[in-house]
This record gives structure tokens, C-alpha cells and sequence, in this order.
């Protein structure tokens, strides 16, 4: 009975696609802070907003062809793990140098939840609930679109953006450990 498995499958991936939209938007409210603290002109603050999809679109495809070598479940067990140290690393980024690095860093680990993950919930699931798992995956993303900037505006304001990215980072990180338990599906992703 794999019913008992999609529900957890299902919540791990759509868990990991929330964060990590969390993480990419979260940036938006924080370009003035880093115009301001590192004087960032429009352009700059632009690109660091924009690199982090740009990763993702040219992380994307080989992160799916690594997910059909190595499998999906484990790419994306990998990519989250890597995911622990590169969402709050923007705390520690000083600079614009290493505001990209570390947004560019944040964006292939988002192409491997997009990539590997979905592809471990596709094959985590039957057919019969597989458009269903998927939508309810995509649609934390819409949810998360909201709940970004709110992490990178008050949240930030409030705790500071090392304490908030730390706990971002460890959201993740037991995500990880839980998909470390996850049982794994019958088509060994």
C-alpha cells in the first residue's frame, strides 16, 4: 500500500519547494538593506536578485540528468544537505562579490528540489495520485511567494538576518534528516 508513503513523499518535496522559494524571494525586501550596508548600485542589486534564477535555469537540466544517473531521491537528499549551508550564508555575505556567490550557490540547489525532487515524487507515487502530488508540490511554491518577502522584510527586521536565515537553515536541514528516514519508493529513486 503506497498511500501511506505519498502523503510523507509528498510533504517532504512540497516542504523542500516551499523553503526554497522562501529563500528565493526573501531577497526582494533586502536590496535596500545591502544598497545601503554595501553600497550596491541598481544594477548589482538587480543581478543578485536575478542570478539566483539564472542558476536555476542553467542548473536545471544537468541537475535532471544527474538525477536519472545517481537517483532521484539521493540528488535531492544532496542538494538539500547543500542547501543547509547556502540559505544562510546570505547572512554572511559582506559583499557583492559574495552576494552572487552565494545566490548562485541558492539557485542550483533550488534546480535539484525542482529537478530531482519532483522527479522523487513522481516516482515515490502511483500513478493515480501522481498529477495530484505534483499540483499540491507547485502549489507551496504560490504559497511561499508570500511568505519570502515576509521572511526577508519583518522577519529580518525583527531577529536580524543571521537568526533568520540560521533557523531557514535548519528547517532545512531537519527536511534532510527526515528524508533520510523517508521509506524508499518501489522504483528505487
Amino acid at each position: 500500500d503506497w498511500s501511506s508513503d505519498v502523503c510523507s513523499s509528498d510533504l517532504l518535496i512540497s516542504t523542500l519547494i516551499f523553503l526554497d522559494m522562501i529563500t528565493w524571494l526573501s531577497a526582494v525586501p533586502l536590496v535596500p538593506v545591502w544598497q545601503s550596508e554595501l553600497g550596491l548600485t541598481d544594477d548589482q542589486a538587480g543581478l543578485v536578485l536575478g542570478i539566483y534564477a539564472f542558476a536555476v535555469l542553467l542548473s536545471a537540466v544537468p541537475a535532471g540528468y544527474l538525477s536519472d544517473r545517481v537517483g532521484a531521491r539521493r540528488l535531492t537528499l544532496i542538494g538539500a544537505a547543500a542547501f543547509v549551508l547556502a540559505a544562510p550564508a546570505i547572512a554572511l555575505a559582506d559583499s557583492f562579490a559574495l552576494l552572487l556567490v552565494v545566490r548562485v550557490a541558492q539557485g542550483v540547489c533550488s534546480a535539484v528540489t525542482w529537478s530531482a525532487g519532483l522527479a522523487w515524487l513522481a516516482g515515490a507515487v502511483g500513478d493515480d495520485y501522481r498529477p495530484r502530488g505534483l499540483s499540491i508540490a507547485n502549489a507551496t511554491a504560490t504559497v511561499a511567494t508570500i511568505a519570502g518577502p515576509l521572511l526577508g522584510g519583518p522577519i529580518v527586521t525583527a531577529i536580524g538576518i543571521g537568526p533568520a536565515f540560521g533557523i531557514l537553515g535548519g528547517l532545512v536541514a531537519l527536511v534532510v534528516l527526515w528524508g533520510l528516514i523517508e521509506p524508499r519508493s518501489e522504483e528505487h529513486m
